[in-house]
């Protein structure tokens, strides 16, 4: 009874696990995906200051002009943040 609850065990496997290469490509993917995503609003809350004229840093660290526009969008958008 044990042997085949193994054997049974073992048949299903491949099923439901992946191969190891092709889970980490397909989080390596998912990581590039977010990665490119937060850049591109990074990059359109630049082209948004250049456009205004505005200043990228404030007076200091916390109130940065580019730090306030990258929160605005975390707002909408938690994969920004």
């Amino acid at each position: 009874m044990c042997h085949k609850l193994a054997v049974q065990k073992l048949c299903t496997i491949p099923a439901t696990c992946h191969n190891v290469g092709e889970m980490l490509s397909n989080s390596l993917a998912d990581e590039k995906a977010n990665n490119r995503h937060c850049l591109l609003k990074v990059v359109s809350g630049l082209k948004c200051l250049a456009r205004q004229g505005c200043g990228i840093r404030g007076h200091d660290d916390k109130e940065g002009n580019l730090l306030q526009l990258v929160k605005l969008f975390g707002e909408n958008d938690p994969k920004v943040i």
